[in-house]
């Protein structure tokens, strides 16, 4: 049985965030996976079928809904999110805790480290980091997942110079340089 995990995606706008998750939900519809997609902005290129949420109260109705337990769920502008959710949307403050009780797996996306929820930020098993601006963010991946070592240099030092579409693919095991392929 494959290991249940959170996965976080963090980087600098236009680093490769939204290609790595709409890739993996393309890949999730394909397979007939059930997806709720938190997405502020409107943005394009998630798969039919997925249901959207534009605004935290969409998302705590579909969260709330049995009918949709066992979803894969994905934070667009996980920052967003965690400004503007309210102190009654229970399902929301408990996802990235207790949300796997009902079967969600969340994928947090920001370019901000610390824009995410502790709760989920620190519950992510799986980590796909793009170049990070900010010393302290990249720090704070580096901490999460091991103080893995790139290179005989902390991990950290090596987010801060990544070019575009190269991430490191961070788990507590270890990481994994990945090159992500344009969209065709």
């Amino acid at each position: 049985m494959a290991e249940f995990s959170h996965y976080a995606l963090y980087g600098m706008s236009g680093m490769g965030k939204s290609t790595v998750a709409k890739g993996v939900a393309k890949n999730l519809a394909a397979h007939r996976q059930r997806m709720i997609v938190f997405n502020p902005n409107g943005e394009a290129g998630w798969p039919k079928g997925a249901l959207q949420a534009y605004n935290a109260d969409q998302l705590e109705a579909l969260l709330a809904d049995s009918a949709n337990h066992g979803s894969f769920v994905f934070i667009d502008e996980a920052r967003t999110l965690r400004m503007t959710q309210k102190n009654h949307h229970v399902n929301i403050r408990d996802l990235g805790t207790t949300g796997r009780h009902r079967g969600y797996t969340v994928f947090a996306i920001s370019q901000f480290v610390t824009g995410v929820d502790p709760a989920i930020r620190w519950n992510c098993g799986r980590c796909y980091c793009f170049r990070l601006a900010n010393v302290e963010h990249a720090k704070e991946v580096w901490e999460i997942y091991n103080r893995h070592m790139w290179n005989g240099r902390p991990a950290w030092e090596a987010i801060l110079q990544l070019p575009r579409l190269q991430c490191f693919y961070l788990t507590p095991e270890g990481i994994q340089l990945v090159t992500v392929p344009l969209p065709k």
